[in-house]
């Protein structure tokens, strides 16, 4: 959910910015509290402690058919977050299973008011971390980040939940359910990158979830069983069912998370970032192919020719101004560092503006030329 609920009344947008990580995930399942009005609801909200600790503000879900207000309890979202995604080695079909309490005794009291899980389906995003020992630095960079995964979820029975809500946060539509047993499955394919930053086949990860709900004579418990499997993927293979060994309802919903991930908007590489992938390799082959150019028709045999003031008004690709670079900075003095030169540089503030970005460009691939 990205922690993005829409509050009704003011059909804004709430984002709930974890201040301790530099991506946000999103929340497969989180506990919350129903109100039959928003009048109590905001009364909790003034009431709860711990909404304000990590959070730029309180998250608020109106349901549509049953029109109960649920304010998310406080402190638990990260347990169930996409997160649980992160694939550090790939396992095989071997499933790593967790299972977990999350004690909701500790909460604001509410005696009168019982717990319910709201749970998230459709294509949410997650933080892929993957083991990048070995790859350059900027290999390093494009292959992990943020990665698309796609979530469904029923009941125990096999039978689907029905629809809570619908929010709509930057990367697309999620529907919302509300219950207090259930399980959930989860499916991502990411696209795996070489030493050159090619694309070396797919990552791909399962996961299983079951939920409920327990009470005893101190309160509520949240019972968590979290399976997951990370299997690697060629890539003239065509996205496999067989990654869990599984049967009847297991079965047909794992079936049914990896379908809607392939169906939809889900991305091996986001497109940002394959763009990006693809202009570096682009630099990289430029450069090279230069230097095995015959000498005399070579960019470098040009810039050894000419000051380097005049040189830097040539430049148009970042693969040239690593050539100037290497050609021409010890003799640049006083400067000490490209950027040192480019400040140097007799040009408009534009067109060194635009000279800086190829600069900035550089800053991860100089071992790669």
């Amino acid at each position: 959910m990205e922690h993005a609920f829409y509050n009704h009344g003011e059909n804004k947008e709430i984002r709930m910015d974890d201040k301790r990580r530099n991506l946000r995930a999103q929340s497969l399942l989180v506990p919350a509290y129903g109100f039959d009005s928003a009048g109590e609801a905001r009364v909790y909200l003034q009431t709860a402690s711990g909404h304000q600790l990590n959070y730029s503000c309180p998250a608020v879900v109106y349901g549509e058919k049953n029109r109960r207000h649920y304010v998310t309890i406080p402190g638990y979202w990260f347990e169930t977050s996409t997160d649980i995604l992160r694939a550090t080695q790939v396992r095989g079909a071997e499933e790593e299973v967790n299972k977990f309490q999350i004690d909701l005794r500790k909460q604001d009291g509410l005696g009168l008011v019982d717990p319910i899980c709201l749970l998230a389906s459709g294509h949410l995003r997650f933080n892929c971390q993957m083991d990048t020992s070995g790859l350059p630095g900027w290999v390093m960079r494009l292959t992990n980040g943020q990665r698309s995964c796609y979530a469904c979820w029923q009941q125990a029975d096999g039978s689907p939940f029905s629809k809570l809500a619908t929010i709509t946060p930057k990367g697309g539509p999620i529907i919302l359910h509300a219950a207090r047993s259930g399980r959930g499955g989860v499916y991502a394919r990411t696209a795996i990158l070489d030493q050159r930053g090619h694309l070396a086949g797919y990552l791909v990860i399962r996961v299983r979830l079951e939920f409920q709900l327990l009470k005893d004579n101190l309160g509520d418990l949240l019972e968590l069983k979290i399976g997951r499997t990370v299997t690697r993927e060629g890539l003239d293979e065509s996205p496999s069912a067989n990654g869990l060994a599984l049967e009847g309802q297991w079965k047909y919903l794992m079936s049914q998370a990896q379908q809607g991930f392939m169906k939809g908007n889900g991305e091996y590489l986001p497109r940002e970032v394959d763009v990006e992938r693809r202009l570096i390799i682009d630099q990289i082959t430029k450069f090279r192919k230069d230097a095995e150019m015959a000498q005399g028709s070579r960019f470098r045999d040009l810039v050894d020719t000419l000051p380097w003031q005049d040189v830097l008004r040539m430049v148009s690709e970042p693969w040239q101004l690593e050539v100037v670079r290497r050609v021409h900075l010890q003799s640049a003095a006083p400067c000490r560092t490209l950027l040192d030169m480019l400040l140097e540089h007799d040009c408009q503030d534009e067109r060194r503006e635009e000279l800086r970005k190829m600069a900035l460009a550089l800053v991860d691939l100089q071992d790669c030329f």
